[in-house]
């Protein structure tokens, strides 16, 4: 199975989504390649795709270290 990344209307994130469940990616300047996704929880933390925690404002200093924009995403699995 592979994650399939699909961006939605809102090319930039420029506030943390507030919704359980959202997804949002680092992905390069010309928003195509996804560097890591993100899942927000309940507690309004977010989970990475290697399972560990952060909180919003890494996600933040992450996309400006790397020169990444965050954007939000429709994640899928497809087989």
């Amino acid at each position: 199975m592979s994650a399939l990344l699909t961006p939605t209307a809102v090319s930039t994130v420029a506030v943390e989504p507030q919704h359980d469940g959202a997804h949002v990616g680092l992905f390069d300047p010309a928003g195509f390649d996804c560097h890591r996704i993100f899942t927000r929880l309940s507690d309004g933390t977010w989970t990475d795709d290697h399972g560990d925690v952060h909180v919003w404002a890494e996600i933040e200093h992450a996309a400006r270290i790397g020169g990444y924009i965050i954007r939000e995403v429709q994640r899928a699995v497809t087989g």
